[in-house]
């Protein structure tokens, strides 16, 4: 959730409580998940995606992408992301036995999981080489 603390409530259920959350925006609500447990200082952005089956994890560290039944993971070095109007982009390129090159997109824009239902606040696209890949994402702090 996005919002801000604010006094209870002068009249209704809420009037019993120290104060209350005004909630402005939900980025991100699962049921099938880490949740709170999540340490969000470890990355800057998470995006997976279903059929294929995909994930991305994006840290000051580098950009790790995986894909279900095609080990390894590919690592790739981190470069700041690219502010866009409706969100943000990276992109980097490794040599491993072939050049490699990646391209994500990060658009604010509501994206539900279409296996868990789970709610993102970010749609991603990812670019690997000839192949792209959907999904939702979330953000982290770095």
């Amino acid at each position: 959730l996005e919002g801000e603390y604010g006094t209870a409530p002068a009249e209704g259920f809420g009037m019993q409580y120290d104060g209350q959350l005004i909630v402005s925006e939900l980025l991100r609500a699962a049921v099938e998940s880490k949740g709170c447990a999540e340490d969000p200082s470890k990355f800057s952005f998470r995006a997976r995606g279903n059929e294929p089956f995909w994930s991305i994890d994006i840290s000051i560290e580098g950009i790790v992408f995986s894909h279900l039944g095609e080990p390894p993971k590919l690592a790739f070095p981190y470069h700041p992301a690219r502010v866009m109007e409706q969100g943000k982009s990276y992109s980097s390129s490794v040599e491993m036995p072939k050049r490699s090159i990646i391209g994500i997109e990060f658009r604010t824009e509501r994206c539900i999981d279409t296996m868990s239902g789970e709610r993102f606040s970010y749609r991603a696209e990812v670019r690997l080489d000839d192949r792209k890949f959907y999904g939702c994402a979330y953000q982290g702090e770095q």
